[in-house]
């Protein structure tokens, strides 16, 4: 529902009640899960890996995964996608020494993200679709809608606009009918964007609207810096540069103090977009240069090389 700070204060006193160290993980995990929701990136890996002591204690290969998941998450919101793939790697052996569908689900979404995050789409597309394979035996909603947004935002991105509408007003229409305020907003932004891309602005603009205060309610920041950056674009589209640059000061800012280097990135890129919509090319031109050189940090060809690595040894051991 989106009330992170009871739900905090409800997991640290479960914490304090639990009497074992089998009882211990899934609460403190609980707690990182929120925080990272929050922005506390630091803070939640923190949490992550004190879970993780605990559940190794116990031997308790559910929580060990989905925490090594949880981890990945973080790495890969912050664009480290090497560490990601690598704890990802760890969860998914153990995923499926107990067989957990719903848990391999997520990991194979998170891969998907990444590969989605560089620019690989094909890629992305195929591991969403093994994650919806995965939810659809579950009948699980939640699962299938976060697929349904990957094939979606892989089906813009190849620039084929209807089935990606398709895909991501279905993942829209599970979130409304689960009641989960965090993905309804979202689903409301990826929807504005598909539209912003139609040069629909007036619908984009109200689902962007939807997007940016749903999420600015519940306080998810990785997912409000993508909003106030989308809101942004179609506040140039429409020559409303003034509030452009305040959603993009905002976004910027959020960016910062998270340490979200792939949406610091989309912030000065979308500041250069702005520049050159007022005229003032110079600084446009400046500004695309400064987030080439972050790029260069985010996507260069040994971080590339290194997670196809990974992966292939990961594939070759599965064999085996």
């Amino acid at each position: 529902k989106g009330n992170f700070k009871e739900a905090l204060l409800i997991f640290q006193k479960e914490e304090l009640l639990a009497t074992s160290s089998a009882e211990k993980p899934q609460t403190i995990r609980n707690q990182g899960n929120i925080l990272i929701e929050q922005g506390q990136t630091n803070q939640a890996i923190t949490t992550y890996l004190r879970s993780l002591e605990f559940a190794n204690l116990s031997n308790d290969k559910f929580t060990i995964a989905a925490t090594l998941n949880n981890i990945a998450y973080v790495y890969r919101q912050q664009a480290k996608y090497e560490e990601a793939i690598s704890y990802l790697l760890k969860a998914i052996k153990l995923g499926e020494e107990i067989n957990n569908q719903n848990l391999l689900g997520s990991i194979h979404n998170q891969i998907a993200l990444i590969q989605y995050n560089r620019k690989i789409y094909h890629d992305a597309q195929k591991y969403a679709t093994q994650a919806l394979n995965y939810y659809n035996k579950l009948d699980d909603k939640q699962g299938k809608a976060i697929s349904y947004t990957i094939i979606g935002g892989c089906y813009s991105e190849k620039g084929d606009m209807l089935n990606a509408s398709k895909y991501i007003k279905e993942a829209y229409q599970l979130n409304i009918a689960l009641g989960d305020k965090r993905q309804i907003a979202s689903s409301a932004q990826n929807l504005a964007e598909i539209e912003l891309k139609n040069k629909n602005y007036r619908n984009a603009l109200t689902y962007s609207n939807i997007g940016v205060n749903g999420l600015k309610e519940i306080n998810v920041v990785i997912n409000l810096i993508g909003a106030y950056i989308t809101r942004a674009k179609i506040y140039i589209a429409t020559k409303d540069f003034k509030q452009a640059e305040e959603d993009l000061k905002l976004a910027f800012a959020l960016s910062k103090s998270g340490n979200y280097k792939a949406q610091e990135k989309r912030s000065i890129e979308t500041l250069a977009l702005l520049k050159a919509a007022e005229g003032n090319h110079a600084e446009a031109f400046e500004t695309i240069i400064k987030a080439n050189s972050l790029n260069d940090s985010l996507l260069n060809e040994v971080n590339s090389k290194q997670i196809n690595e990974l992966r292939t040894k990961y594939e070759k051991k599965k064999k085996q």
